[in-house]
């Protein structure tokens, strides 16, 4: 299915409007603020519509390139529940960078201000228990290549390991 119809909007539709329609089509199907009965399959339809066009239609700075295209993302899992998921990656991400336009526990974004800059945009999805992490990247600054997928992702990966260990 077009993944615009299923989050209900044009294909003209700005970074706002996507991140609406998806919250709003996840309430929609939500069983805690929704009387209609949500199915686990309308909740990732839903999440997938939105990873599908979120690299082509979320505002990156002008004169960016997107480099969160089909093959440029990473996937990592960590075992834990959405909201401790999100905030062990906060904390991760404020190594490298400063998070912003978050969007707890479903989404955030980071100025990776580490060698090399760039955006990196983490969309997590949860299922039993454990949260699933989307990593793409795009620029920062017009030629300056933004780190890849893989590397914020290890990168994520080494300072969660480093929070974790005991004092």
């Amino acid at each position: 299915m077009d993944p615009y119809d299923v989050l209900q909007i044009g294909r003209n539709a700005t970074a706002e409007q996507v991140k609406a329609a998806y919250r709003a089509r996840l309430r929609e199907v939500h069983p805690d603020s929704s009387t209609t009965e949500g199915h686990a399959s309308d909740v990732d339809a839903i999440v997938g519509a939105y990873q599908s066009i979120v690299a082509s239609v979320v505002a990156q700075p002008e004169g960016s390139t997107n480099h969160s295209g089909a093959g440029f993302h990473a996937d990592l899992q960590l075992d834990a529940q959405p909201r401790a998921a999100f905030e062990l990656l906060t904390l991760a991400a404020s190594w490298f960078g400063d998070p912003f336009d978050t969007d707890p526990p479903n989404a955030m974004s980071i100025l990776w201000t580490s060698d090399p800059a760039g955006y990196v945009h983490l969309t997590l999805t949860h299922t039993n228990g454990s949260a699933n992490v989307r990593i793409t990247t795009s620029e920062r600054l017009k030629g300056v290549q933004p780190p890849t997928p893989t590397q914020a992702a290890d990168a994520l990966l080494s300072a969660i390991a480093e929070l974790d260990e005991p004092q």
